[in-house]
């Protein structure tokens, strides 16, 4: 029992829960004090280094995502089309878009396609894998393009290589979850 003032070195040993009384300690330092800080930014929430950590049960609005796509198989010429199509799992904002190859289209660049359920695009521009390039990125629409839990999206080739198609196709969407 007592007050303590301006204390250092206490033995955290000794401590109990409790159910009705908060430990209003501010933040957890681990380390050295420029080392890694947890805080409580709002109930039920807390960070690290200022960043939030999702719990089980808590709102994901906002936590990044990326939801990747092989478009083809890794030694198969590309063709155009239509190439993958997928329900999204849970709302999310589609904030950008990269693609990558095995082998680098030659003679034109290789243009990929992210369309929406009423097949139009979600992308400013399609992205362009120039030739002899592996990897491209594309703008989105807006800058920002929201996507409903199950609707359909799509990734489509639009243009192939015109001496080489290139091969293995991979497609990243990136955004939040909404």
């Amino acid at each position: 029992t007592g007050s303590l003032a301006n204390c250092t070195g206490l033995p955290i040993s000794g401590l109990t829960s409790s159910t009705s009384t908060a430990l209003g300690v501010g933040t957890l330092e681990l380390g050295a004090v420029s080392d890694t800080t947890l805080a409580r930014s709002s109930a039920g929430n807390v960070t690290i280094e200022g960043n939030l950590i999702y719990r089980a049960g808590g709102s994901f609005v906002g936590m990044p995502t990326e939801l990747g796509y092989a478009c083809s198989d890794e030694t198969t010429a590309l063709t155009t089309g239509e190439k993958v199509a997928f329900y999204a799992p849970y709302a999310f904002n589609l904030t950008s878009v990269e693609c990558c190859v095995t082998t680098a289209p030659t003679g034109s660049a290789l243009t990929v396609d992210v369309e929406s359920p009423a097949g139009t695009s979600l992308l400013s521009a399609a992205a362009s894998v120039s030739a002899s390039a592996f990897t491209a990125a594309g703008s989105v629409s807006g800058g920002t393009q929201s996507i409903a839990k199950g609707a359909r999206v799509s990734i489509d080739i639009d243009q192939i290589g015109s001496t080489i198609a290139g091969t293995g196709l991979k497609v990243t969407l990136i955004g939040t979850r909404a």
